[in-house]
């Protein structure tokens, strides 16, 4: 009985470890937001949610249009009619 508590306490600190090392890490290569696309975002937040017709028509008034080969966001599959075809 008395191997059982330091035996058990040594398999939580081995699963602790081995959990921290699978995590992945982020890439060091994002691109970085410019102050002047900082600025609009936060100008144009004000007319509109991003992503909303109001946010985007504000942000390609200020030069930063969207950028092609962005669709829409899939549907939310929580929402009523989500996964039923439109025929």
């Amino acid at each position: 009985m008395k191997i059982a508590l330091p035996l058990l306490m040594s398999l939580c600190a081995f699963g602790a470890v081995a959990a921290e090392a699978t995590r992945p890490t982020p890439p060091d290569d994002l691109p970085q937001i410019s102050a002047e696309m900082k600025a609009a975002f936060n100008a144009c937040k004000e007319s509109g949610r991003p992503g909303g017709e109001d946010f985007d028509s504000c942000m390609a008034s200020k030069g930063f249009a969207k950028p092609e080969g962005r669709g829409e966001p899939p549907a939310d599959e929580n929402q009523a009619g989500a996964g039923e075809s439109v025929e």
